[in-house]
């Protein structure tokens, strides 16, 4: 078996802020900031931060996922992209 890692981009596009346990319930909005993470899953991120978008009242929020803000940027669309390892076993 051969191993094949893919790289997906995923950029940042709305407001992904939620509370835990609200799977599903993001806030949804234009994001304005950009909360720079530390990733919950070590290993499947290309960088070692997660980029999640923020609108202006969910930045402002000192629960939730916020609580793994290492900090906050201006939202930056060239930049602000995550890049998810796709794991790929081959035969």
């Amino acid at each position: 078996m051969n191993y094949s890692p893919e790289i997906k981009s995923l950029p940042v596009t709305r407001c992904s802020f939620s509370y835990p346990g609200t799977y599903g319930h993001e806030c949804g909005k234009r994001p304005v900031s950009v909360a720079v993470l530390t990733p919950s899953e070590s290993g499947h991120w290309e960088n070692e931060v997660f980029y999640a978008g923020r609108c202006a009242e969910c930045a402002a929020e000192k629960g939730g996922e916020n609580t793994r803000v290492i900090r906050f940027e201006p939202m930056n669309p060239s930049i602000h992209i995550n890049r998810l390892i796709c794991h790929r076993w081959t035969a």
